[in-house]
């Protein structure tokens, strides 16, 4: 990490001028690293037009850099004392508005009149993956997403068939977008420092699925019944999970050319969407 004292200086004197401490329950750490802010802003490649919106606007010192950059920033902020907080940071940009409310309760019907726009958020880690599915129910005018999380979610996000890492979130973000590591970020590229590494992902929404499902529904719900027991099986799991008799799943299995001792984690999504039709 490349120390910039000023901008821990500037984090710290927030802190302490407005009597803050951050809750690590809340994930609440706020970069500090001007390489970190520079790989965001350059990934972003953000214009002049752009709608940004922001989730979890902390002290609103990246947000500054946004709204330097583009025509609207709309940041979201659940905790009361930051959102007053960076109100008044951001007081002389008035191509910023900063919403005390959780994102995980704003409809998607707020965002249509937006046109197109662009997610950008350093996520709290205990909220990420609801985060996320959130973003991908999202209205279709979200083009990009450019998030900070947790280093191990990162590598769910993107991890291919037959890795530990593989399961339903990296199913349900693939199958409505395709989702990219970027950048790892050190734990010391944050204050207060986290107890784990970070990565920068770019989600970019799919104009449609890379596989035919008749029902999404029950696609995922044939999913996670499948990596609810991950190191079973998949005859196993799917005979309890669905309540059929074994053999009956092992012929099924059988009949798309899958091998009934297969594990879930080793299927593709064409597998599982082949399977989704079949029972």
């Amino acid at each position: 990490m490349r120390q910039d004292w000023s901008l821990l200086k500037e984090t710290k004197t927030l802190l302490k001028q407005y009597r803050f401490r951050p809750k690590k329950k809340l994930g609440q750490h706020f970069l500090i690293d001007p390489s970190a802010i520079e790989e965001i802003l350059r990934a972003a490649n953000l214009k002049k037009e752009d709608i940004v919106i922001e989730i979890g606007t902390g002290l609103g010192l990246l947000t500054k850099e946004l709204a330097k950059r583009v025509k609207k920033v709309i940041g979201f902020e659940v905790d009361e004392r930051l959102c007053s907080i960076s109100q008044r940071v951001l007081a002389g940009f008035p191509n910023v508005e900063i919403k005390r409310e959780d994102i995980l309760k704003v409809s998607p019907d707020h965002f249509h009149s937006l046109g197109n726009f662009k997610v950008i958020g350093n996520l709290p880690y205990y909220i990420t993956t609801p985060i996320i599915f959130s973003l991908l129910s999202w209205s279709k005018n979200l083009v990009l997403a450019f998030l900070t999380v947790q280093k191990e979610v990162a590598e769910r996000l993107v991890s291919p068939p037959g890795r530990k890492e593989y399961g339903v979130l990296s199913i349900g973000t693939q199958f409505y977008s395709q989702v990219e590591k970027l950048a790892d970020f050190k734990k010391e590229t944050f204050f207060p420092t986290p107890e784990v590494d970070s990565s920068l992902i770019r989600i970019k929404m799919r104009e449609k699925p890379p596989v035919l499902v008749k029902d999404e529904k029950n696609f995922f719900n044939l999913v996670k019944i499948s990596f609810s027991q991950r190191r079973k099986q998949l005859v196993n799991v799917l005979a309890k999970g669905l309540n059929f008799k074994k053999e009956i799943i092992s012929n099924k299995l059988s009949s798309i050319g899958i091998d009934p001792k297969r594990r879930a984690e080793t299927l593709s999504l064409q597998e599982f969407a082949n399977l989704s039709k079949l029972l």
